[in-house]
């Protein structure tokens, strides 16, 4: 067995080089021939394929490649130590050695084996290896060179899994699939297409002709022009005819595929039976017509009947102020009355007067409140819009409410936003809006808490938008009477508990107003005792400013 020693030593005997070659009058050729091989060698080192030098009949590896010490994970020294058997299966080394053991093979005696590396603490890599015998000295050498083949394995195997994925498709889709020359030959059918016309099987149907299928042999014709011009066919009906003779409809989706030249190859399609959808849609076009004509009827009948509402909206709202705008006569003289007797009665009668004024000014409550209503619903609330700080008017109504917060154990604040943009208002109903939404707070919110009161700016569709933030630390509003709060006359669970009065129209109110403003209110509670409720009503930035104003970072 020849050592990797052995070798050098003996490809330098081969080459001539030795003591004193260099005085040899041939030292010039070996010394050219020497820096090919290095030369070769150096290629071969940075060859991608593993090249081994075996020699036979010990399958010792006397020479390598670094490819091949790479793919196996050792060093160079490391590998022409071991045999061939080491890395490759017992049946691979012995095929090699065989093939280079056979004394009838000549040099051009070669082999290719499909097999793997297995390095010892590595994952085995599938290579194709092709074996040269080959004759130096006397000695017979196998040269091998090993290429790795994962991706072309993985590609393999992912073309293997494509194809049966299409043939799975192909054969199981229940829509008809199909491949025709422009003569009309079958060239492949799925078995949906096959049952689809009656055949017994794909087989039965490749022996027919296309032409034979159609009702009027004149839309094939018609088809096969459409495909030449456009390439593409899609949503073409067409009625066709079974083995048995009998007539459906079909709903046709293909194309053209041409060869390298620009020559048809063949169309491809899918065919899809709607003789029911067909039938099913002449019924509804039936049910349309009728129901169109009654839709006609019942839209005249409903601009009536809208008509009527409208009028008697009209006379509702005329209705509401009028009785609204009489009974505040009455409840101005109560008012007086009651003020005249509280200066003749005594103790208990007192009493029963101070019930009598709550009642009368809940009363008046209700009628000012239905008459701001009926003003902004028949738009007769004398909108004024100017340009307004809402800063200052903010601040205006907090300030007027100090001395109220004070009397009440409660912390009223207020923080307004820098250079707030004006907004286009009418200042009458903003601060009733406000009053509501902070009469609300001073009302629900227990001694020792807080309301805060706040400015604020935000972009929306484009536009800025300032809005007013009042918050408080009340009793909160659940998620049920959140989806009612706007409703007239509605009153939450917090107000029916805690017995405030109060007529459910604040809230309508203020929706009413914001609304004519073009803005929008927020509303946001947990429902939970003392995180309270807090609203935020919305309102468009002035025009002018509008263009001026950069958009601000919400």
């Amino acid at each position: 067995m020849t050592t990797p020693d052995d070798w050098e030593a003996r490809r330098e005997k081969i080459i001539g080089l030795g003591e004193k070659s260099t005085h040899k009058s041939y030292y010039p050729e070996l010394k050219r021939r020497l820096d090919e091989l290095e030369r070769f060698r150096t290629l071969l080192d940075h060859s991608h394929d593993a090249v081994f030098l075996v020699e036979s009949p010990s399958n010792q590896i006397i020479d390598v490649n670094e490819s091949a010490c790479k793919q196996l994970g050792y060093a160079r020294a490391e590998v022409l130590t071991a045999v061939l058997d080491r890395f490759v299966p017992a049946s691979v080394a012995a095929q090699v050695n065989a093939l280079l053991g056979d004394e009838t093979s000549d040099e051009n005696t070669s082999a290719s084996i499909t097999t793997r590396f297995q390095p010892e603490h590595r994952e085995a890599v599938p290579v194709e290896i092709l074996v040269q015998r080959v004759t130096l000295g006397g000695n017979v050498y196998g040269i091998l060179v090993g290429r790795d083949i994962s991706a072309r394995l993985t590609m393999e195997e992912v073309l293997r899994k494509s194809e049966e994925r299409y043939r799975l498709l192909f054969d199981g889709i229940p829509i008809g699939l199909y491949r025709t020359t422009p003569e009309g030959e079958i060239i492949d059918a799925n078995p949906a297409l096959a049952d689809m016309f009656g055949y017994a099987d794909r087989a039965a149907m490749l022996a027919a002709n296309v032409n034979e299928f159609y009702v009027d042999p004149g839309e094939r014709t018609h088809w096969q022009w459409l495909m030449e011009q456009t390439g593409v066919i899609r949503n073409f009906e067409v009625r066709c005819r079974r083995l048995d003779g009998s007539i459906f409809w079909v709903h046709d989706t293909s194309r053209v595929v041409y060869d390298d030249d620009g020559n048809i190859l063949f169309y491809e399609g899918s065919l899809e039976d709607i003789t029911e959808r067909k039938r099913i849609q002449e019924e509804l076009d039936i049910h349309r017509r009728h129901l169109e004509s009654m839709v006609r009827e019942r839209t005249a009948e409903l601009e009536q009947a809208n008509e009527r509402l409208r009028v008697l909206g009209h006379v509702k709202d005329e209705f509401v102020s009028n009785v609204s705008h009489e009974l505040r006569t009455p409840i101005t003289n109560l008012k007086l009355r009651q003020y005249l007797l509280a200066k003749t009665l005594d103790g208990q009668q007192q009493e029963h007067l101070a019930v009598l004024r709550r009642e009368t000014e809940r009363l008046e409550h209700i009628i000012e409140s239905l008459l701001v209503l009926s003003r902004l619903d028949q738009n007769r609330a004398g909108w004024k819009p100017t340009a307004l700080d809402l800063n200052a008017v903010t601040s205006q109504l907090i300030h007027d409410r100090e001395a109220l917060a004070q009397h009440q154990h409660l912390t009223l604040t207020f923080k307004g936003y820098p250079g707030l943009p004006p907004v286009e208002a009418d200042v009458a109903l903003l601060e009733q809006a406000m009053s509501v939404l902070l009469t609300n707070a001073f009302n629900y919110t227990p001694a020792g808490g807080h309301i805060q009161v706040s400015t604020q700016i935000c972009e929306r569709d484009g536009r800025l938008w300032s809005g007013i933030r009042v918050s408080d630390s009340g009793p909160g509003i659940s998620l049920e009477d959140q989806a009612h709060l706007f409703e007239r006359f509605f009153r939450g669970a917090a107000g029916r508990e805690s017995g405030m009065p109060g007529t459910g129209l604040g809230l309508a109110i203020v929706q009413e107003i914001i609304q004519k403003h073009q803005g929008w209110i927020e509303v946001t509670s947990e429902g939970v005792p003392g995180k309270g409720a807090t609203f935020v009503l919305w309102l468009p930035v002035e025009r002018e400013t509008q263009r001026k104003e950069p958009a601000p970072t919400a």
